[in-house]
């Protein structure tokens, strides 16, 4: 019991201030603001100022957050446009060899090249 009492008045122990202080005249006004703020709300009054290595990790965070969403909207566009010029051969054995575009592609080569093409674009899906 006595050691719960103890530890409620614990914050009001350390209290260095004078008790006279906020009746003396010397004392500054900014001084005895300060010292009600202490004495009336100790969780919330603080003597230290911005916390700049965790307003730096935030930040930090935020920039990081940001660029990852431009990578990705950049990923998606390049997915977008690589789907659309790629050429896939046809799969049924009726039609001839020649491939399916999805879109009148300027890249025309070998059908080696072709089905690297096809390959990029179904691998770059794969990965979103």
């Amino acid at each position: 019991m006595d050691e719960e009492i103890f530890k409620g008045d614990l914050q009001e122990i350390f209290d260095l201030a004078h008790s006279s202080s906020l009746q003396r005249a010397d004392v500054k006004d900014e001084d005895k603001e300060f010292l009600r703020s202490q004495r009336e709300d100790r969780g919330e009054s603080s003597m230290a100022g911005i916390d700049l290595v965790t307003a730096k990790k935030v930040e930090k965070q935020v920039e990081r957050g940001t660029r990852l969403k431009r990578l990705r909207e950049r990923e998606d566009s390049d997915i977008a446009r690589l789907t659309e010029r790629a050429e896939i051969p046809s799969q049924s054995s009726s039609s001839s060899s020649s491939p399916v575009s999805t879109t009148s592609s300027p890249a025309r080569g070998s059908r080696s090249q072709r089905k690297k093409l096809k390959t990029v674009a179904i691998d770059l899906r794969e990965g979103s």
